[in-house]
């Protein structure tokens, strides 16, 4: 769930952006400061590039914003490897001759015990950010998780 949340708020489809459900050239891979890969720039962009332009965003802004996504997505990766190292103990429980299910419960809590901080994490990351915002900044960013990045006010 948590995965999800993260995902539709700081992924690709945030930065989509021209005509069409799929965003025009720049799902293409088209980019305004002309040609194909961006032109002068760097091979692509990030998908924050386009959620900053989007957000007419200040340097001290991204760079806020940059920092409490980066610690969110620790705290998910920290979820991730433990969810993992459960998914191949669950399949060796699934290979054997019987099923502990004590052993079973002691893997899945073990990833239980995680949640919470990766709750938290987002949390604060959302906090951090709603924080670094104007409030029509605040309100445009809204907006697009809401429409899950189509352009729509």
């Amino acid at each position: 769930m948590f995965k999800h949340m993260v995902r539709d708020l700081f992924s690709r489809r945030l930065g989509r952006s021209g005509c069409g459900p799929h965003g025009g050239h720049a799902r293409h891979g088209w980019r305004e400061d002309g040609g194909p890969f961006g032109g002068s720039r760097r091979f692509g962009r990030s998908p924050l590039h386009a959620l900053f332009d989007r957000l007419d965003t200040t340097t001290s802004q991204e760079k806020v914003i940059r920092e409490a996504i980066d610690e969110a997505r620790a705290k998910g990766r920290d979820l991730r490897s433990e969810a993992r190292g459960v998914r191949d103990a669950v399949a060796d429980a699934l290979a054997s001759e019987t099923f502990d299910e004590r052993a079973f419960a002691e893997l899945v809590g073990r990833v239980e015990e995680r949640i919470p901080e990766a709750r938290l994490g987002i949390a604060t990351a959302l906090a951090t950010v709603h924080a670094a915002l104007t409030p029509e900044q605040r309100k445009e960013l809204a907006s697009m998780v809401k429409h899950r990045g189509r352009h729509r006010r």
